[in-house]
Parts: C-alpha cells; structure tokens; sequence
C-alpha cells in the first residue's frame, strides 16, 4: 500500500512539475562565470535541467547512506557462507548429534 501511495504522489509531483516545465517558455539569460559567459535559454529547460541534477544529487546521496548498512549485509552473509561449510563439515570439534 505505501509503495502504491508513493508512486502516486511521485507521479503527481512530476506530472505538475512537468506542465510548469511545458508551458514556461520565457527566455532566461544564464551567466556561469567559469564555463560561460552568457547564454539565453528558456525558463523550461533551465528546469529540466535542475530535476535531473537534483535526481542524480539524491541518488548519490542515497548510495553514501547505504553503504555501511550495504557493507554490514556482506560481511554477515559471508560469515553466514563461512558457518554454514563449518557446519557441514563437522565444526571444529567434530560432527555433533542432537
């Protein structure tokens, strides 16, 4: 239910930040000191581009503060593999019968 209730709100948000998008056709003059010197571009794309850096920027972010739960979750699935042969194998100490 909350997957389904999140991809609409997801889909509500991006459907009226894409009719902003579409129907803001006004031309903006962009400086960026280092790369350029001035460029008019429209209002819409200035947008476009904003959603996608802002989507990339999240996805790194997200990545950073999984990967210490994403490294805890390799190293106990390869003590679990290592426990698991040790059992098969006997353990240490020999086959124990329950």
């Amino acid at each position: 239910m909350t997957g389904f209730l999140k991809f609409v709100v997801t889909l509500l948000i991006l459907s009226l930040f894409f009719w902003i998008i579409l129907f803001n056709h006004s031309a903006v003059d962009v400086a960026l000191p280092p790369f350029t010197e001035g460029e008019t571009l429209s209002l819409g794309f200035i947008l476009l581009g904003a959603l996608i850096v802002g989507f990339i920027w999240g996805g790194f972010i997200v990545a950073l503060h999984d990967m210490p739960v994403r490294r805890e979750l390799r190293r106990l699935a390869k003590e679990n593999k290592r426990l698991n042969e040790e059992i098969e194998s006997g353990g240490k100490h020999g086959r124990v019968v329950l």
